[in-house]
């Protein structure tokens, strides 16, 4: 009688595949929202609710659109209408006077980009620490 020899066959063993699998998966779950969270730069980002600020404690810069026929945009400072042309010194005796207080600079939507990037840039030079740009809340 002739012996038959068994050639072993190869076999995978499913269940430590599934297990190693199932392990990079919850590790990688549990990586990517801590990498993507971190940042190499060291920034505070602000928070999305707002408050209405005191009014007394504020210096106000409002800018009107121009209009014909003189095309020279209004401005007040404090609520107090002065000409376009003389602005920078009244805004330095508020700034001089209440140098901790917050400018804010509320522009009308028609108002060309150039000229509230000229007055932010005034307010910076006459040595306003904090400013802001006015908004509407949204409702």
């Amino acid at each position: 009688m002739k012996r038959i020899t068994r050639v072993p066959k190869a076999e995978i063993m499913i269940t430590p595949l599934c297990d190693v699998s199932f392990t990079l998966l919850v590790v990688l779950m549990v990586t990517t929202p801590i990498m993507m969270v971190t940042s190499p730069l060291n920034i505070m980002l602000p928070k999305a609710a707002t408050v209405e600020p005191r009014q007394t404690a504020n210096i106000t810069v409002t800018i009107t659109p121009a209009v014909p026929p003189d095309n020279i945009n209004k401005i007040s400072v404090n609520e107090k209408v002065v000409p376009f042309k003389n602005y920078a010194t009244y805004l330095k005796k508020e700034i001089d006077a209440h140098p901790d207080r917050l400018v804010i600079i509320k522009a009308d939507r028609a108002v060309r980009h150039a000229v509230v990037i000229s007055i932010i840039s005034t307010t910076k030079k006459l040595g306003a620490q904090r400013i802001s740009i006015g908004t509407i809340q949204r409702t």
